[in-house]
Protein backbone atom coordinates (compact mmCIF):
# COMPACT_ATOMS: atom_id res chain seq x y z
CA UNK A 1 0.00 0.00 0.00
CA UNK A 2 1.23 3.47 -0.88
CA UNK A 3 -0.02 6.26 1.32
CA UNK A 4 0.60 9.90 2.09
CA UNK A 5 -1.21 13.12 2.91
CA UNK A 6 -2.31 15.29 0.01
CA UNK A 7 -0.29 18.30 1.17
CA UNK A 8 2.95 16.39 0.60
CA UNK A 9 2.29 15.14 -2.94
CA UNK A 10 4.25 16.11 -6.01
CA UNK A 11 2.14 15.22 -9.05
CA UNK A 12 3.03 17.74 -11.74
CA UNK A 13 4.28 16.05 -14.90
CA UNK A 14 2.97 12.59 -14.03
CA UNK A 15 1.32 11.23 -17.16
CA UNK A 16 -0.74 8.26 -18.22
CA UNK A 17 2.34 6.52 -19.61
CA UNK A 18 3.80 5.98 -16.15
CA UNK A 19 0.51 4.61 -14.84
CA UNK A 20 0.15 2.28 -17.84
CA UNK A 21 3.68 0.93 -17.45
CA UNK A 22 3.09 -0.10 -13.85
CA UNK A 23 -0.52 -1.31 -14.14
CA UNK A 24 -0.93 -4.66 -12.43
CA UNK A 25 2.46 -4.50 -10.68
CA UNK A 26 2.66 -4.50 -6.87
CA UNK A 27 5.42 -4.28 -4.29
CA UNK A 28 5.68 -7.10 -1.79
CA UNK A 29 8.10 -7.37 1.09
CA UNK A 30 8.65 -6.80 4.81
CA UNK A 31 7.43 -3.19 4.93
CA UNK A 32 4.28 -2.44 6.88
CA UNK A 33 3.39 0.31 4.39
CA UNK A 34 5.06 1.51 1.19
CA UNK A 35 5.21 5.16 2.10
CA UNK A 36 6.25 8.16 0.06
CA UNK A 37 6.52 11.90 0.42
CA UNK A 38 7.17 14.94 -1.75
CA UNK A 39 10.70 15.85 -0.62
CA UNK A 40 12.85 14.28 2.09
CA UNK A 41 15.30 17.19 2.25
CA UNK A 42 18.17 14.84 1.52
CA UNK A 43 17.55 12.55 4.51
CA UNK A 44 15.47 9.36 4.42
CA UNK A 45 14.29 8.10 7.81
CA UNK A 46 13.31 4.82 9.45
CA UNK A 47 9.52 4.42 9.85
CA UNK A 48 9.87 2.98 13.34
CA UNK A 49 12.06 5.92 14.39
CA UNK A 50 9.50 8.43 13.08
CA UNK A 51 6.32 6.85 14.47
CA UNK A 52 7.45 3.99 16.70
CA UNK A 53 5.15 1.49 15.01
CA UNK A 54 7.52 -1.44 15.37
CA UNK A 55 7.69 -1.91 11.61
CA UNK A 56 10.81 -3.35 9.94
CA UNK A 57 11.71 -0.27 7.92
CA UNK A 58 15.03 0.63 6.34
CA UNK A 59 17.66 2.47 8.34
CA UNK A 60 18.05 6.21 7.92
CA UNK A 61 20.29 7.14 4.99
CA UNK A 62 21.02 10.06 2.64
CA UNK A 63 18.82 10.42 -0.43
CA UNK A 64 21.83 10.61 -2.72
CA UNK A 65 23.43 9.02 -5.76
CA UNK A 66 27.15 9.27 -6.48
CA UNK A 67 27.54 12.00 -3.89
CA UNK A 68 24.70 14.18 -5.19
CA UNK A 69 21.63 14.83 -3.04
CA UNK A 70 18.78 13.92 -5.35
CA UNK A 71 16.04 16.29 -4.16
CA UNK A 72 18.16 19.41 -3.58
CA UNK A 73 16.46 21.33 -6.42
CA UNK A 74 13.01 21.03 -4.83
CA UNK A 75 11.74 24.38 -3.45
CA UNK A 76 11.00 22.61 -0.15
CA UNK A 77 14.51 21.17 0.21
CA UNK A 78 15.12 23.91 2.78
CA UNK A 79 12.47 26.18 4.28
CA UNK A 80 11.90 28.80 6.98
CA UNK A 81 8.83 29.78 8.95
CA UNK A 82 7.95 32.46 11.52
CA UNK A 83 5.21 31.38 13.93
CA UNK A 84 3.45 33.68 16.42
CA UNK A 85 3.98 32.41 19.95
CA UNK A 86 0.24 32.66 20.69
CA UNK A 87 -0.49 30.13 17.93
CA UNK A 88 1.97 27.65 19.41
CA UNK A 89 0.42 28.20 22.85
CA UNK A 90 -3.13 27.70 21.59
CA UNK A 91 -2.27 24.50 19.72
CA UNK A 92 -0.54 23.13 22.83
CA UNK A 93 -3.52 24.08 25.01
CA UNK A 94 -5.84 22.22 22.64
CA UNK A 95 -3.59 19.17 22.58
CA UNK A 96 -3.15 18.90 26.34
CA UNK A 97 -6.56 20.22 27.39
CA UNK A 98 -5.06 22.70 29.86
CA UNK A 99 -6.78 26.07 29.31
CA UNK A 100 -4.99 28.98 30.93
CA UNK A 101 -1.57 27.40 30.56
CA UNK A 102 1.05 29.97 29.51
CA UNK A 103 3.85 29.11 27.09
CA UNK A 104 7.31 30.24 28.19
CA UNK A 105 9.53 28.52 25.64
CA UNK A 106 9.44 26.08 22.73
CA UNK A 107 12.39 23.84 21.85
CA UNK A 108 13.36 20.74 19.91
CA UNK A 109 13.35 17.42 21.71
CA UNK A 110 14.60 13.96 20.80
CA UNK A 111 15.68 13.47 17.18
CA UNK A 112 15.36 10.58 14.74
CA UNK A 113 18.52 9.27 13.04
CA UNK A 114 17.45 11.27 9.97
CA UNK A 115 17.44 14.52 11.96
CA UNK A 116 13.69 14.98 12.41
CA UNK A 117 12.05 15.86 15.70
CA UNK A 118 10.59 12.80 17.38
CA UNK A 119 9.51 14.94 20.34
CA UNK A 120 9.15 18.64 21.11
CA UNK A 121 9.73 20.37 24.46
CA UNK A 122 7.61 23.19 25.86
CA UNK A 123 8.34 25.17 29.00
CA UNK A 124 5.01 26.28 30.45
CA UNK A 125 3.56 28.07 33.44
CA UNK A 126 0.70 25.84 34.55
CA UNK A 127 -1.36 26.70 37.65
CA UNK A 128 1.50 28.68 39.13
CA UNK A 129 4.19 26.08 38.46
CA UNK A 130 6.95 26.27 35.88
CA UNK A 131 7.43 22.90 34.19
CA UNK A 132 8.63 21.28 30.95
CA UNK A 133 6.22 19.26 28.85
CA UNK A 134 7.55 16.90 26.17
CA UNK A 135 5.11 15.70 23.50
CA UNK A 136 5.37 13.61 20.36
CA UNK A 137 6.18 15.89 17.44
CA UNK A 138 3.64 14.18 15.17
CA UNK A 139 0.83 14.86 17.66
CA UNK A 140 1.70 18.53 18.07
CA UNK A 141 2.15 19.14 14.33
CA UNK A 142 -1.22 17.50 13.69
CA UNK A 143 -2.90 19.68 16.36
CA UNK A 144 -1.26 22.82 14.98
CA UNK A 145 -2.23 21.93 11.42
CA UNK A 146 -5.89 21.44 12.31
CA UNK A 147 -5.97 24.82 14.03
CA UNK A 148 -3.83 27.01 11.75
CA UNK A 149 -3.18 25.12 8.51
CA UNK A 150 -0.74 22.46 7.38
CA UNK A 151 1.77 24.71 5.65
CA UNK A 152 3.23 26.03 8.91
CA UNK A 153 5.20 22.81 9.48
CA UNK A 154 6.11 21.24 6.12
CA UNK A 155 7.95 18.49 8.01
CA UNK A 156 9.18 17.50 11.45
CA UNK A 157 12.76 18.24 10.39
CA UNK A 158 13.47 21.69 11.82
CA UNK A 159 15.34 23.72 14.40
CA UNK A 160 13.58 26.41 16.42
CA UNK A 161 14.57 29.56 18.29
CA UNK A 162 12.60 32.34 19.92
CA UNK A 163 12.52 35.84 18.46
CA UNK A 164 10.39 38.26 20.44
CA UNK A 165 6.77 37.17 20.17
CA UNK A 166 7.61 34.67 17.44
CA UNK A 167 9.43 31.38 16.94
CA UNK A 168 11.73 31.06 13.96
CA UNK A 169 11.93 27.66 12.30
CA UNK A 170 14.56 26.45 9.84
CA UNK A 171 13.68 23.11 8.31
CA UNK A 172 14.14 20.63 5.52
CA UNK A 173 11.87 18.59 3.30
CA UNK A 174 8.11 18.26 2.94
CA UNK A 175 6.46 15.19 4.37
CA UNK A 176 7.47 12.51 6.86
CA UNK A 177 10.76 11.47 5.26
CA UNK A 178 9.94 7.73 5.07
CA UNK A 179 10.04 5.67 1.90
CA UNK A 180 10.14 7.08 -1.61
CA UNK A 181 11.12 10.73 -2.08
CA UNK A 182 9.16 11.93 -5.10
CA UNK A 183 11.61 14.71 -5.95
CA UNK A 184 14.48 12.28 -5.66
CA UNK A 185 12.68 9.73 -7.83
CA UNK A 186 12.05 12.40 -10.45
CA UNK A 187 15.75 13.23 -10.48
CA UNK A 188 16.69 9.57 -10.94
CA UNK A 189 14.24 9.34 -13.84
CA UNK A 190 15.88 12.40 -15.41
CA UNK A 191 19.22 10.60 -15.08
CA UNK A 192 17.81 7.72 -17.12
CA UNK A 193 16.82 5.28 -14.39
CA UNK A 194 13.94 2.89 -15.14
CA UNK A 195 10.96 2.79 -12.84
CA UNK A 196 11.85 -0.69 -11.55
CA UNK A 197 15.31 0.52 -10.50
CA UNK A 198 13.87 3.61 -8.83
CA UNK A 199 11.48 1.52 -6.75
CA UNK A 200 14.31 -0.81 -5.79
CA UNK A 201 16.41 2.19 -4.73
CA UNK A 202 13.74 3.40 -2.30
CA UNK A 203 12.36 -0.01 -1.23
CA UNK A 204 15.51 -2.19 -1.38
CA UNK A 205 13.99 -5.20 0.40
CA UNK A 206 10.81 -5.34 -1.67
CA UNK A 207 10.07 -7.42 -4.74
CA UNK A 208 8.03 -6.40 -7.76
CA UNK A 209 5.27 -8.87 -8.60
CA UNK A 210 2.46 -8.87 -11.10
CA UNK A 211 -0.88 -9.12 -9.34
CA UNK A 212 -2.93 -9.24 -12.55
CA UNK A 213 -2.48 -8.85 -16.27
CA UNK A 214 -3.42 -5.39 -17.56
CA UNK A 215 -6.21 -5.23 -20.07
CA UNK A 216 -5.86 -3.93 -23.63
Amino acid sequence: MLEDASQALLTAGVGEGAAAATRGVVLRGPYRDYLFQRCCGGSLDDEDEVWGKGSPGDRARPDAWRGRVLCRDDPMFRWQRRLPAWQVERALDGLLGRPGMRLLDFREGAKTPGGRNRTLRFEVLDRGSDRVVEVEAARFLSAFGREFGWKSFPSAGFSVRSWGDFYLLKGFGMGHGVGLCQSGARRLAALGWKWRDILKFYYPRAELQRAFSPGP
